[in-house]
């Protein structure tokens, strides 16, 4: 019988008691019992966690309804113990027990002073949780105390001792004492403890040392000594020594105070710590004068800063005895000895620190006489002839070989008043002396001989930095071929020097121009597509980076090709790759492809570098119809530029339903390409991994493209259509073919017996032999004659077609494996009757032994032979219209469905036949040719010996970079690249066609910001044409420009159209500039046509002898504003032309002199030897030489008061 289930509430009445649900004790035994009196019937279980996770083992004794369950506690911590009742908790589950562990209870107990508070530490957080109790009693009599809990399981007990007894400290934890108690606490009386010292003063150090101290009657006390050095390390000690005397060693390693501390049983003797002073006697420095004169005081310094303290004692001695010498203290650690020398001898000077000599000892200094008139120097870090390096030691000579000996001082001061570290090094009639120079600018050398400067000091020398000049050839470092290349290097920072410029690699002519202010402008021009190495140096040293690689870019050389430069579907990604390669190399910043649309809107196109030497360039036409494409690098259109890209829609093609058919039967369907683009379908007919041919009949003029197609063979067939080699949606299209039917053919036999031999039927009496098909042919081989074809017999008794009945054999029809061989078809000519000779190995099923009629089934090669009329062979492509001189123009010959042949192209320009190469892919041949000069070309395409349709095909070439802009191209763009407009102002460009081949009127089409701009070419005589167009709003206009559908080398063409033109009466020149300036140095002056209105400045400054360049700078956020800079050579009076928009601004031209640069050193002062205070002073100052120019000039001044 089951047992009832257990219901929460009577789990509830089961109870559990006892010790081990509360604190327990680790590694000992505990338990608790579990009460189920008021419970009926049930299992319980227990389960105890342990502080780490784990599982405690527990054990059950006892008979319900009391049960006993006991655990060990291996680990301090908190339990949690579970009880249930078969499955649910009982009161108070789950309980949790707190296990601890006396022994992690820890004291440190500390010596104790008489009358003073002693703090005991005491730890249980090892402990586990529980109560701490602690009693002090000393004598059997209990100690007042105090228990403190300052954070989690740390305590502290405080008491004062009132006698100098041992003190028991009883410690219990949870009402159990901990090991060692009692615990005992030492009390001493430090008041009864005299101590006496000897040995303590100044001490060397690194030398053993000792001292004493009487410590007094302490008893048995323990003594501990701590010897501190001033960095606050311990130093190792030692002491020997009774209770009367304690001897202390010990060996200081640091110079200054070290402090010794003694402490007995705790307590520090009266006047611990004691103080000793440790010095250094090798860190002490003497600077003794190496020379000296008789009769003159020489003074000597000591410093002592690192040597500790102490007291400097000296002795001077000579030849002729010991000299007086006094010892002066100044400061803390700096000491001067002075003496007199009477005679001119050597003299010694010892130097004693605390008792202690100094290393070194003795110093002298020789007596001696001095003529500093005598001193002279020479050498490169000496003489101003040229700048000196920065950065590199450089020296000079200081002779005094006849000056006598002395002391000799050399100080360098650099531009910033900096000390500069020279190192004198005494030979022997002679010092070099040697310094590196840190600054650029003015270095002040002052030299002194026994004190007093000699002839010439402070001498000056100039310094440079060559790191210090900046070459600002820009981040791309490239130029362009046959183009001027500038950059400026700026030496403003780098000092004073000469600056030079060559390129060995390859040999290059460069220019150089001053610009002033240390900046220098280096042109050359490139005629090589190859890196040049620009090398300059200052100073003849080069500049670091040199030689400086600039590439040399060719924009011609630069090719483009792909795909996407002439066919692209719309909606697509179209891609083609631009190789710069032989054009001297680039970087995708540097190419740039600008895609417009048939609506003249520019598609986004973004160059990549491909990471192979090329770049591919990406854009997605939206709009059916010519992509115009101009690729340029670095801004010059590359080779072919501008590229036409017929784009199309694929999805407005069409196809019209294609039909299940049977094989043998034509079938045909439509594709309408209406509204689709320029192009042309094709279709491929596959089955089971064979093409066949589709046949596609197009209208002249018409979008709906017939195919035809006759199947073969039965099965599952696929029709591919492509539009322009892009295949449409929905392509492949699948269609079946069943089989066809079976057809009997009579033969006639007129002859008395035939039998099949050798792949032939042979007559035994020859006669004749007739085959009579009795159906119509398959195809079109409905529609021709049908008629018995007889066969005579030849002279080997086979049966083979006469002169009057011709055939050619096609091509074998397919052969299964291990079959007999199928007899070879035989395609009658569309002119001939249709007959043919069957021939098998395997013999008919009746043999006819004499004339009559008997019926065979017609073979399988009659259904697969299909008789068209040939198509025309198409040819196409623009380079059977059009081509450019010197470009690769291209067109195809497509002869699918002909018998292969050979293709004969000739190409005839106006003087001679150019070359012609045909790459021949399946039935299409890629015709590909380079005209060399402009004129009107014939194109002969020959087919088996026969001109195709269309031959020969009349082309144009043209050359549109030779369509020539008349006048001066810049001038019409102005410094912004952009044409200037007025709004309803009429704009003409002028241009020489002369040249550029038969090509027509030039197309021109101008689109302003929000429509499209009427354009007009006007021709005229000499080949000259005009496009003229007059702006209808303002804003940005685009004029793009054609020759025989190419677009010319400087279109697009950029403009911007304002309705009203600009005021040239409101320009304000400003500036000092524009009124005087001085030789090689760069004047300024602002040209404002802020009121003005919009404009362009041109400053033209000429002089006698040369004109001026005047660079324009237009200053930052402030339109209409320009910086103004020119640099004059030459001295002399000069006219500066401004202009505004091309008209005299209000003012030019304005006169400038330019003047000699002003050398006030050259100015000349006099009259001035002597002044009276209060008198008037008469002085003559004449500036001619200085380069002001004028007459002597007089100054006068009264009652210059002299302080």
């Amino acid at each position: 019988m089951q047992e009832p289930a257990i219901t929460s509430s009577q789990a509830s009445r089961v109870t559990a008691s006892g010790p081990g649900l509360h604190k327990v004790p680790v590694n000992r035994s505990t338990s608790f019992v579990i009460d189920q009196t008021r419970a009926v019937g049930g299992q319980v279980d227990v389960t105890i966690t342990g502080p780490s996770a784990e599982i405690v083992p527990c054990h059950y004794s006892g008979n319900q309804p009391r049960l006993l369950v006991q655990y060990t506690p291996k680990e301090v911590g908190d339990y949690d113990i579970e009880v249930k009742l078969s499955g649910m908790q009982i009161f108070g589950s789950p309980f949790t027990s707190h296990a601890y562990d006396v022994s992690g209870v820890k004291l440190s107990i500390p010596r104790g002073k008489l009358g003073q508070q002693v703090v005991v530490p005491i730890d249980t957080s090892s402990a586990g949780s529980g109560s701490l109790e602690v009693e002090v009693r000393a004598r059997g009599a209990e100690v007042a105390s105090r228990l403190v809990q300052h954070a989690a399981g740390k305590h502290q007990l405080m008491f004062r001792p009132g006698t100098v007894d041992t003190h028991d400290i009883m410690v219990r934890y949870n009402n159990e004492l901990t090991p060692g108690s009692p615990h005992q606490c030492i009390i001493m009386d430090a008041g009864q403890v005299p101590s006496r010292t000897g040995g303590l003063g100044a001490v060397p150090v690194g030398m053993p040392t000792t001292f004493w101290v009487d410590p007094g009657n302490i008893g048995s006390a323990k003594c501990d000594i701590t010897v501190t050095s001033p960095s606050g390390l311990n130093v190792p000690c030692g002491f020997t020594g009774s209770r009367d005397k304690l001897v202390i060693q010990y060996t200081p390693e640091e110079v200054g105070s070290h402090s010794i501390a003694i402490m007995a049983d705790g307590v520090s003797l009266p006047g611990s710590p004691f103080a000793t002073n440790v010095y250094d006697p090798t860190r002490v420095t003497v600077d003794v004068p190496s020379y000296g004169r008789v009769g003159q005081e020489v003074t000597c310094t000591v410093m002592t800063t690192y040597a500790g303290e102490g007291d400097v004692e000296a002795e001077v001695s000579s030849g002729d005895g010991t000299t007086p010498c006094d010892v002066y203290r100044q400061g803390e650690d700096k000491f001067l000895v002075t003496f007199t020398p009477k005679s001119m001898s050597p003299h010694d000077v010892v130097v004693k620190f605390n008792g202690s000599l100094v290393p070194g000892n003795p110093f002298r200094c020789v007596v001696t006489f001095v003529d500093v008139s005598k001193v002279t120097v020479s050498g490169d870090g000496i003489e101003d002839v040229r700048p000196l390096p920065v950065g590199k030691p450089t020296s000079f000579f200081v002779n005094t070989d006849d000056a006598g000996v002395a002391m000799l001082q050399v100080d360098v001061t650099g531009p910033g008043f900096d000390d500069v570290e020279a190192a004198v090094s005494p030979q022997d009639d002679y010092h070099i002396v040697e310094y590196t120079p840190v600054d650029v600018g003015e270095h002040r050398i002052k030299i002194t001989y026994d004190g007093k400067e000699i002839e010439g000091s402070p001498f000056k020398t100039w310094t440079y930095d060559v790191s210090k000049i900046n070459v600002l050839l820009g981040g791309d470092k490239k130029a362009k071929l046959n183009e001027k290349m500038s950059f400026l290097v700026d030496t403003s920072h780098a000092g004073g020097g000469k600056l030079e410029c060559i390129i060995r690699d390859p040999p290059t002519e460069t220019q150089m121009m001053d610009r002033g202010l240390g900046r220098y402008l280096v042109s050359f021009l490139p005629v090589t597509p190859q890196p040049h190495g620009v090398t300059l140096s200052f100073n003849r040293v080069v500049v670091p980076g040199s030689p400086f690689k600039i590439q040399v870019v060719d924009a011609r050389r630069a090719t483009a090709s792909g795909d996407g430069l002439q066919l692209a579907p719309i909606n697509n990604e179209a891609v083609f790759v631009v190789d710069t390669a032989r054009a001297g190399g680039a970087s995708a910043k540097d190419i740039e492809a600008r895609v417009t649309s048939p609506s003249r809107a520019t598609v986004p196109c973004k160059v990549r570098d491909s990471g192979v030497g090329d770049f591919t360039c990406h854009f997605t036409p939206t709009e059916i119809g010519p992509h115009i494409i101009v690729v340029t690098v670095l801004r010059e259109s590359i080779d072919g530029s501008p590229f036409t890209c017929q784009t199309f829609d694929l999805s407005k093609v069409k196809v019209g339903p294609i039909q299940d058919t049977t094989a043998g039967q034509e079938m045909s369907f439509w594709v309408q390409t209406a509204a689709v683009g320029k192009g042309a379908p094709t279709v491929e007919i596959t089955c089971a991994g064979r093409s066949f041919p589709c046949h596609v009949k197009t209208p002249p003029g018409g979008t709906k493209h017939t195919c035809h197609f006759q199947p073969k063979v039965a099965g599952s067939h696929e029709a591919v259509v492509r539009f322009n080699g892009f295949e449409v949606e929905g392509s492949p299209f699948a269609f079946e073919v069943r089989p066809g039917q079976s057809y009997n053919t009579t033969i006639e036999v007129q002859s008395p017996t035939i039998y099949p031999q050798d792949d032939a039927v042979i007559p035994s009496r020859p006669k004749s032999l007739q085959m009579r098909p009795e159906h119509p042919p398959l195809g079109r081989r409905q529609s021709e004659p049908l008629s018995p074809t007889r066969f005579e017999p030849n002279s080997s008794n086979r049966f083979e077609p006469n002169s009057s009945n011709r055939f050619e054999p096609n091509s074998p029809t397919r052969q299964e494996p291990n079959s007999p061989r199928r007899p070879q078809p035989l395609s009658p000519r569309r002119s001939e009757p249709i007959a043919a000779l069957y021939a098998a190995r395997n013999p008919p099923a009746h043999t006819p032994t004499s004339p009559g009629a008997f019926t065979i089934p017609e073979p399988d090669y009659w259904r697969d032979q299909d008789i068209q009329p040939k198509e025309k062979i198409a040819a196409y492509g623009q380079g059977l219209k059009r081509a450019v001189e010197g470009k690769i123009s291209e067109f195809v010959v497509d002869t699918t469905g002909h018998p292969r042949s050979s293709l004969e192209i000739q190409v005839f320009g106006p003087s001679t036949m150019i070359p012609c190469t045909v790459d021949r892919r399946g039935d299409k041949h890629y015709a590909s040719y380079t005209p060399r000069q402009v004129g009107a070309y014939k194109i002969h395409a020959k087919y088996g010996g026969q001109e195709i349709d269309g031959s020969p095909f009349q082309v144009t070439v043209v050359n549109p970079k030779k369509v020539e802009l008349l006048g001066d191209w810049r001038a019409l763009m102005g410094n912004t690249n952009r044409l200037s407009l007025t709004v309803d102002e009429q704009f003409t460009f002028p241009f020489n066609v002369q040249d550029a081949g038969p090509g027509g009127v030039l197309d021109a089409v101008v689109q302003g910001p929000s429509r499209e701009v009427r354009a007009k070419t006007v021709q005229k005589n000499n080949g000259r044409q005009y496009v003229t167009f007059i702006p209808k709003e303002e804003g940005e206009h685009v004029i793009q420009l054609r020759w025989l559908d190419f677009e010319l080398p400087c279109s697009p063409i950029y403009g911007d159209a304002r309705g009203y033109r600009s005021d040239p009466s409101k320009v304000v020149v400003s500036g000092s500039g524009i009124r005087e300036a001085f030789v090689n140095e760069v004047a300024e002056f602002v040209v404002d046509g802020s009121d003005a209105g919009s404009g362009e400045p041109m400053c033209v400054l000429r002089g006698r002898e040369e004109e001026v360049e005047v660079t324009l700078m237009p200053f930052p956020q402030k339109r209409d504003k320009y910086r103004a800079l020119y640099c004059a050579e030459k001295q002399g009076s000069y006219r500066l032309h401004v202009t505004w928009d091309e008209a005299e601004v209000r003012g030019s031209p304005f006169k400038i002199n330019v003047k000699k640069t002003i050398d006030v050193s050259r100015v000349r002062f006099s009259g001035i030897t002597g002044a009276v205070l209060g008198s008037t002073i008469r002085a003559t100052i004449d500036p001619r030489d200085a380069g002001a120019g004028g007459k002597d000039k007089s100054f006068y001044s009264k009652n210059i008061l002299l302080g």
